[in-house]
């Protein structure tokens, strides 16, 4: 009979013990990173999340980027709570907006056009439970690099001319698209031939 009892108790034990594991493995995300290139803010909260329990789970997601650079948090966002049913969903801002972001003594690095400014930067991508306990928050880095679509191009004089003036006047176009820089400077290097 006490065998049994503490039989019993062990497997009660280890039931409720996988039940935590297997609670805290429930949902899984994965955030779809956005290509090098021109990125748009709304597209850092691209993200796959599968739900394999039988219940929902109200879910808040944050985005924070950091200057790869200097390591300076730049941006920090915090999306209102979303539902997340059984199975495996793709989620955007607008799914899950909407969202909030945190810019005192913050970097401003977003552009009026709503997108990136040209730099290097470490995104992490979270997703925890609304209410802290369904389960473990889960939270995935990675880099990108915005950077222009077309680089300064010389207009005049044309490259590799040969010139007879002692000051010339350098025409260059600017990169585009220009808003996606903040303090935009050239460095130009002459050399005698």
């Amino acid at each position: 009979m006490q065998r049994k009892k503490i039989d019993l108790k062990l497997l009660l034990l280890l039931s409720l013990l996988l039940s935590v594991i297997m609670g805290h493995s429930q949902v899984v995300m994965q955030p779809v990173a956005p290509q090098s290139g021109l990125i748009r803010v709304s597209q850092l909260w691209g993200m796959s999340v599968t739900n394999v329990s039988e219940t929902d789970k109200y879910c808040i997601a944050e985005v924070t980027v950091r200057n790869r650079v200097s390591g300076n948090i730049v941006l920090r966002g915090r999306s209102q709570s979303f539902t997340v049913s059984k199975g495996s969903k793709m989620f955007t801002e607008a799914m899950i907006g909407p969202v909030t972001y945190e810019t005192d003594g913050l970097d401003a690095v977003i552009t009026p056009g709503g997108l990136l400014a040209a730099g290097v930067y470490n995104i992490c991508v979270s997703l925890q439970a609304a209410d802290l306990k369904a389960f473990q928050p889960i939270e995935h880095c990675f880099d990108v690099e915005v950077e222009a679509l077309a680089p300064p191009q010389l207009v005049e004089p044309a490259d590799t001319s040969v010139l007879d003036i002692s000051y010339p006047h350098f025409i260059w176009t600017a990169p585009m698209p220009l808003t996606i820089f903040s303090n935009l400077n050239y460095e130009l290097v002459l050399v005698e031939v």
